[in-house]
């Protein structure tokens, strides 16, 4: 899972989270969770971009996918 924040086609701030080491088992849902904590001085026209990277030629299933800011 990634987080990131870009601007002018450069990456000011990146987290991610390789879900492999979290995973416990095989076929079967497992609740995964990241919290990102961005730089105060991102400007407001900064893009913000979440989603999975998946370089790996096996199939990958997100369900109930939620994103929280506060």
């Amino acid at each position: 899972m990634v987080v990131s924040a870009e601007k002018n086609l450069k990456t000011l701030f990146r987290n991610d989270v390789h879900i492999n080491d979290k995973l416990k088992g095989v076929n079967q849902w497992q609740k995964i969770t990241m919290d990102s904590y961005f730089p105060d001085n991102l400007k407001d026209n900064t893009i913000v971009k979440i989603y999975f990277w998946n370089p790996g030629k096996k199939n990958i299933f997100v369900d109930d996918f939620t994103v929280e800011i506060f």
